[in-house]
């Protein structure tokens, strides 16, 4: 079997080529030799892609739209084919077995063009709102675009080449975690006790504060501490997840238990034995890059190795500025990308791919990998109903396993106490580990 492919072009803009090496470089596995089209004949024999111009039938044909030679994003009119979204459409292709440039697509999705200097379009939090998504706009939000188009131009190359190998795509499950708080109410100063004491009292919530007593007495487990429930799970299911840590000073959304304490360094140290590690950045940090150095740099001296991973606290980030700044402090994978609000596909892929700076117009070495759940987006979408909430997965992991992509979920350590609304949810949980696709 060959890897070896043709990608005849006009031009070899820096969008066009990051685009070509991440589609048939690293998610196909193929290897990709330009030719720009001249007139010389191709080699007889290679498998071949002929980009824009005229189909003279040298390769599979894919037409060219201006945008990924450096033009604006029109990308026009949304099109189904086949049950899949398209755009970027390109006169005179009708009929064709790509009529659009599925390249231009990917690459729109994938650079998060629609995030750039997009007024009106943020929360309350200043996040890109998923109200002011194409997907959601256009209602394909449930639908991982990206990969089926993958596949469709995987499945034309290998009806065309018979001969041509390639990577082999399959459905994967991955758990991953924050950990805002290790501990709803021990490990806390004093004074925070005595605060939340009395907040509790002045404001009638008398089982909250029975909870605390019994926490602070012995009487009962912190309902956030969790980790022994999650590490027999995870042992039983054969699981290895991810957790973002939270480092960050106590300071306005930034509530953590304090990293000084020695009982949450040791709590973060036993948790590395149970998967890798990635920062969780402050909101703080977000506008100050000397805050995000620290708390790296926090982090790393706990756990007496290099940090390399992130997801932002509170999904809490803006284009170009949040993923500069993991770059400046040596992050190399962040799993931020996705809604806060609602569940679906950010990007409209499930894959793992590099970061394009647009502004810049150059590829960055930072791997973007999106997630399509949220345990507080499915509870808020599902109205706090936890079967609801459980079809919901269940349905976005058959989408997953048909577009042979991975099903990324968010989960919290402190999504499981009761008083907080989450009565029901560790069966959620449970039956996700067990079995992310099966029936209900």
């Amino acid at each position: 079997m060959s890897t070896r492919i043709l990608f005849l072009s006009q031009h070899s803009h820096p969008r066009l080529r990051y685009v070509v090496r991440q589609v048939f470089e690293e998610w196909l596995g193929l290897k990709v030799e330009w030719q720009l089209q001249d007139g010389s004949e191709v080699v007889s024999g290679i498998p071949a892609i002929q980009y824009g111009g005229t189909d003279t039938g040298r390769g599979l044909f894919i037409p060219a739209h201006p945008y990924l030679d450096g033009g604006v994003g029109v990308y026009g009119e949304c099109i189904w084919h086949q049950g899949v979204p398209s755009f970027f459409s390109v006169n005179g292709n009708e009929g064709k077995d790509i009529p659009f440039d599925v390249l231009a697509l990917i690459f729109f999705f994938l650079s998060r063009h629609e995030e750039y200097g997009v007024h009106g379009s943020s929360d309350h939090l200043g996040r890109f709102s998923s109200q002011a998504s194409l997907a959601r706009q256009h209602g394909f939000l449930h639908l991982p675009v990206v990969d089926y188009w993958l596949m469709r131009l995987k499945d034309l190359l290998k009806d065309r080449y018979k001969q041509l190998g390639g990577a082999d795509n399959r459905y994967t499950f991955e758990m991953t975690y924050d950990i805002d708080y290790f501990w709803a109410y021990r490990q806390r100063p004093l004074w925070h006790q005595a605060g939340g004491i009395l907040k509790s009292a002045f404001t009638g919530q008398w089982l909250h504060l029975v909870r605390r007593i019994q926490v602070l007495t012995g009487v009962s487990r912190d309902p956030f501490f969790t980790f022994q429930t999650l590490h027999d799970l995870h042992q039983q299911y054969e699981i290895c997840p991810r957790f973002f840590v939270l480092v960050g000073d106590f300071r306005g959304l930034d509530r953590a238990n304090s990293w000084r304490r020695p009982a949450v360094r040791r709590a973060i140290q036993a948790l590395s034995k149970e998967g890798p590690i990635g920062l969780h950045p402050s909101v703080a940090s977000s506008a100050d890059l000397s805050i995000l150095r620290a708390e790296k740099q926090r982090l790393e001296e706990i756990l007496g190795r290099q940090v390399t991973i992130s997801r932002q606290h509170f999904l809490n980030m803006t284009l170009p500025e949040t993923y500069r700044q993991l770059i400046e402090v040596g992050i190399t994978d962040d799993y931020t990308l996705g809604f806060a609000d609602v569940t679906g596909f950010r990007a409209s892929t499930t894959r793992a791919f590099r970061w394009y700076d647009l502004e810049k117009e150059e590829e960055t070495a930072l791997r973007v990998h999106p997630f399509v759940c949220m345990d507080v987006a499915l509870r808020r979408q599902s109205g706090g109903n936890p079967e609801r909430a459980l079809q919901t997965v269940k349905t976005h992991a058959e989408v997953v396993r048909s577009a042979q992509g991975i099903l990324r979920l968010v989960w919290h350590n402190s999504s499981f106490y009761d008083l907080e609304g989450w009565a029901g949810w560790d069966r959620v949980h449970a039956e996700l580990l067990r079995d992310p696709v099966g029936p209900l």
